[in-house]
């Protein structure tokens, strides 16, 4: 569950704008809490030539408790292992495409609606590198800012690195498929 504000009228209508994401993102609970990986609300105050502050993005993950007098709308899951188990399957999709892998996502989901829409494209000669101390094989992608971002602590951003990857293990294992996926009746 992500909220995002966003504003060109400064700080404080962002700071505004994060109380109302708060309220919105508590105000959802569920029956079984372990279903939610986070609550994030984020605000973007875009400073435009003129302004006399700088663009600001904020990030909060507000634990759903936060508010408990607040009115709130309740989930009722009845079957989260089949829940958890569909989260998962899309997240390893989405890992898998995100990766370049198209082709083994073909082979892994043939049905999703994610992967119909692919065609036919070839995958992207993937990269392996390393993190957390593993190895992994899938995209790098770089974006350089156009101006040189600052955090409240005084840090500088000039870009970002996001890497995207699987496992080598997880590639030879799902090679002709994943029958556990595809056989499952629900």
């Amino acid at each position: 569950m992500i909220e995002c504000k966003g504003n060109q009228s400064g700080p404080a209508e962002s700071a505004n704008q994060f109380v109302q994401g708060r309220l919105q993102k508590t105000n959802i609970r569920f029956t079984d809490e372990q279903l939610v990986g986070q609550r994030m609300v984020t605000g973007l105050a875009i400073a435009n030539p003129k302004s006399k502050w700088n663009t600001q993005l904020a990030v909060i993950d507000p634990p759903p408790d936060e508010i408990e007098s607040a009115p709130h709308v309740l989930v009722r899951v009845e079957e989260p292992e089949k829940v958890t188990r569909v989260l998962k399957e899309v997240q390893c999709l989405d890992s898998l495409l995100l990766a370049g892998f198209f082709d083994r996502a073909r082979k892994v989901a043939p049905e999703s609606e994610r992967v119909k829409h692919l065609a036919e494209a070839p995958d992207h000669a993937p990269a392996e590198f390393e993190s957390n101390d593993e190895l992994w094989q899938g995209q790098v992608y770089s974006a350089n800012f156009p101006v040189t971002l600052k955090t409240f602590e005084g840090h500088e951003i000039a870009g970002v690195r996001m890497k995207f990857g699987v496992s080598p293990e997880f590639l030879k294992i799902s090679g002709g498929g994943l029958t556990a996926w595809n056989d499952r009746t629900s």
